[in-house]
């Protein structure tokens, strides 16, 4: 008789890259976003990096990737058991994150948040400058953008009810 066992890990593996920065730079990985306290870090080699961490089960917390030399560049992700891979980038708002179907499915979500932000800043930066017909006009296109942001995210939320990011999205949103 033979007896086999897989053994599923409790821990987040996270590899990342991070080209931009030199080897032996720093990332660190916060575990607690209200205190921003470094939990970890890894020093990167050839644009790569590595780390783990304790999964937080359902309820895994939403972590964040930093660099030292651009912390306003970071990644977030959930530590869920597995892999995770993060891709450093020195821009605000271009780092990513995937390997895991509840991270894939933040990333789709930051990338539909990010899509809706880049269409409503020029108009709201014009509604001040427009007469007041126009403004109206922009004034409709800014509330049709913004429900649709809301949708996005309670569509998020409603389609991830049962893991950690719709945990999240369930206890931190509140759609306006």
């Amino acid at each position: 008789m033979l007896l086999t066992a897989a053994c599923q890990s409790d821990r987040c593996r996270i590899s990342g890259e991070a080209r931009h920065l030199d080897d032996g730079a720093m990332v660190y990985l916060i575990t607690d976003l209200s205190t921003c306290r470094h939990a970890d870090s890894a020093i990167v080699n050839q644009g790569h990096f590595a780390l783990s961490v304790a999964d937080g089960g359902d309820h895994a917390p939403l972590c964040q990737i930093v660099s030292a030399a651009h912390p306003e560049a970071g990644v977030t992700f959930f530590a869920v058991p597995g892999d995770v891979y993060v891709e450093l980038r020195p821009a605000v708002g271009r780092s990513r994150v995937s390997g895991s179907k509840v991270n894939n499915q933040w990333q789709a979500l930051n990338d539909s948040v990010a899509l809706c932000d880049r269409r409503l800043r020029p108009l709201i930066r014009a509604i001040g400058k427009a007469d007041s017909l126009d403004s109206r006009r922009l004034y409709r296109e800014v509330r049709r953008l913004h429900t649709r942001l809301n949708d996005c995210i309670s569509d998020a939320a409603r389609r991830n009810r049962d893991n950690a990011m719709g945990h999240y999205i369930a206890t931190h949103y509140t759609a306006r």
